[in-house]
Protein backbone atom coordinates (compact mmCIF):
# COMPACT_ATOMS: atom_id res chain seq x y z
CA UNK A 1 0.00 0.00 0.00
CA UNK A 2 1.39 3.39 -0.98
CA UNK A 3 1.57 6.14 1.59
CA UNK A 4 0.95 9.56 0.14
CA UNK A 5 2.00 12.83 1.66
CA UNK A 6 -0.54 15.58 1.41
CA UNK A 7 0.36 18.89 -0.17
CA UNK A 8 -2.02 20.99 1.92
CA UNK A 9 -0.69 22.15 5.29
CA UNK A 10 2.67 20.48 4.68
CA UNK A 11 4.32 23.21 6.74
CA UNK A 12 1.78 24.26 9.38
CA UNK A 13 2.20 27.31 11.53
CA UNK A 14 1.94 26.07 15.07
CA UNK A 15 2.11 27.54 18.53
CA UNK A 16 3.16 24.93 21.04
CA UNK A 17 1.19 25.31 24.25
CA UNK A 18 2.66 22.44 26.25
CA UNK A 19 5.44 19.85 26.07
CA UNK A 20 5.12 16.92 28.46
CA UNK A 21 8.09 14.86 29.69
CA UNK A 22 9.04 11.91 27.52
CA UNK A 23 6.95 8.76 27.95
CA UNK A 24 8.95 5.52 27.81
CA UNK A 25 7.44 2.06 27.46
CA UNK A 26 9.22 -1.16 28.39
CA UNK A 27 11.63 -2.44 25.76
CA UNK A 28 14.26 -5.20 25.82
CA UNK A 29 16.85 -2.82 24.28
CA UNK A 30 18.23 -1.14 27.41
CA UNK A 31 20.43 1.27 25.43
CA UNK A 32 17.41 2.55 23.49
CA UNK A 33 15.39 2.95 26.69
CA UNK A 34 18.23 4.99 28.20
CA UNK A 35 18.40 7.15 25.06
CA UNK A 36 14.66 7.67 25.34
CA UNK A 37 14.92 8.79 28.95
CA UNK A 38 17.49 11.41 27.91
CA UNK A 39 15.48 12.72 24.95
CA UNK A 40 13.59 15.99 25.29
CA UNK A 41 12.25 18.73 23.05
CA UNK A 42 11.56 22.36 23.83
CA UNK A 43 8.47 24.19 22.59
CA UNK A 44 10.62 25.71 19.86
CA UNK A 45 11.92 22.30 18.80
CA UNK A 46 8.40 20.84 18.64
CA UNK A 47 7.36 23.76 16.41
CA UNK A 48 10.49 23.19 14.29
CA UNK A 49 9.67 19.48 13.95
CA UNK A 50 6.19 20.21 12.62
CA UNK A 51 7.52 22.99 10.40
CA UNK A 52 9.84 20.44 8.76
CA UNK A 53 7.48 17.44 8.84
CA UNK A 54 5.29 16.29 6.01
CA UNK A 55 1.64 15.44 6.57
CA UNK A 56 0.42 12.03 5.37
CA UNK A 57 -3.06 10.79 4.52
CA UNK A 58 -2.44 7.64 6.57
CA UNK A 59 0.18 6.66 9.11
CA UNK A 60 3.65 6.48 7.53
CA UNK A 61 4.58 3.86 10.16
CA UNK A 62 6.23 1.46 7.70
CA UNK A 63 8.57 4.13 6.31
CA UNK A 64 10.08 5.09 9.68
CA UNK A 65 11.74 3.40 12.65
CA UNK A 66 9.73 3.18 15.85
CA UNK A 67 11.00 3.80 19.37
CA UNK A 68 9.51 2.94 22.74
CA UNK A 69 9.17 6.62 23.59
CA UNK A 70 7.22 9.69 22.64
CA UNK A 71 6.84 13.31 23.60
CA UNK A 72 3.29 14.61 23.91
CA UNK A 73 1.60 17.92 24.50
CA UNK A 74 -0.77 20.46 23.00
CA UNK A 75 -0.45 22.95 20.18
CA UNK A 76 -2.62 25.30 18.16
CA UNK A 77 -2.76 25.53 14.40
CA UNK A 78 -5.21 27.66 12.40
CA UNK A 79 -7.00 28.54 15.64
CA UNK A 80 -7.61 24.91 16.61
CA UNK A 81 -6.16 23.13 19.64
CA UNK A 82 -4.64 19.69 18.99
CA UNK A 83 -2.98 17.08 21.19
CA UNK A 84 0.21 15.83 19.59
CA UNK A 85 2.54 12.88 20.05
CA UNK A 86 6.03 12.72 18.50
CA UNK A 87 7.71 9.30 18.41
CA UNK A 88 11.50 9.17 18.70
CA UNK A 89 11.52 7.56 15.25
CA UNK A 90 10.35 10.81 13.55
CA UNK A 91 6.64 10.11 13.18
CA UNK A 92 3.92 12.09 14.87
CA UNK A 93 0.18 12.50 15.18
CA UNK A 94 -2.18 15.34 15.97
CA UNK A 95 -5.46 14.35 17.64
CA UNK A 96 -8.65 16.31 18.19
CA UNK A 97 -11.90 14.49 18.91
CA UNK A 98 -12.19 11.71 16.33
CA UNK A 99 -9.76 13.39 13.91
CA UNK A 100 -6.15 12.20 13.62
CA UNK A 101 -3.53 13.79 11.38
CA UNK A 102 -0.31 11.91 10.57
CA UNK A 103 3.19 13.35 10.18
CA UNK A 104 6.67 12.16 9.32
CA UNK A 105 9.88 14.17 9.46
CA UNK A 106 12.41 12.97 6.88
CA UNK A 107 14.35 16.14 6.03
CA UNK A 108 18.02 16.11 7.11
CA UNK A 109 17.28 18.95 9.56
CA UNK A 110 14.96 16.59 11.47
CA UNK A 111 17.84 14.36 12.55
CA UNK A 112 18.80 16.57 15.49
CA UNK A 113 15.22 16.43 16.83
CA UNK A 114 14.67 12.65 16.93
CA UNK A 115 16.37 9.50 18.23
CA UNK A 116 16.21 7.23 15.17
CA UNK A 117 16.15 9.17 11.92
CA UNK A 118 14.65 7.53 8.87
CA UNK A 119 16.97 6.29 6.14
CA UNK A 120 15.46 9.00 3.91
CA UNK A 121 17.36 11.63 5.91
CA UNK A 122 20.66 10.51 4.48
CA UNK A 123 19.87 11.99 1.09
CA UNK A 124 21.03 8.82 -0.68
Amino acid sequence: MAIFATSAAAEPTVEVLRVDPVEVTAEPDKALVEACRSWSLSKEQVAEFFGLAQEYEISPYASYYQTPCSITGELTSSGEVWKYSINGGATAVWMKGDVTRYWGCSKPECEKLVLLPTDFMRGD
